[in-house]
């Protein structure tokens, strides 16, 4: 991962909101109702901080479904 990259990455995971949603799907993944309730946030925030984890590639949204993206977390641990 190149430098701009885990700028990236380190901007997108640095808001406590976003931490509380990758804890959360560290436990399962889950549909974006169960995260705004699960989380006790307005849908509205909820979406914005779920585009930003997809947009830096922690989050990967697939059939309705938000799961983390362990790829991209394997490829940072390195």
């Amino acid at each position: 991962m190149n430098t701009p990259e885990l700028l990236d990455f380190v901007k997108a995971i640095a808001d406590a909101d976003r931490l509380r949603i990758i804890g959360l799907l560290a436990q399962k993944p889950a549909r974006f109702s169960e995260i705004v309730n699960g989380m006790g946030f307005h849908p509205a925030d909820a979406q914005r901080h779920l585009n930003q984890l997809i947009q830096n590639g922690i989050v990967q949204l697939a059939d309705g479904i938000y799961d983390l993206n362990a790829a991209a977390l394997e490829k940072l641990a390195r």
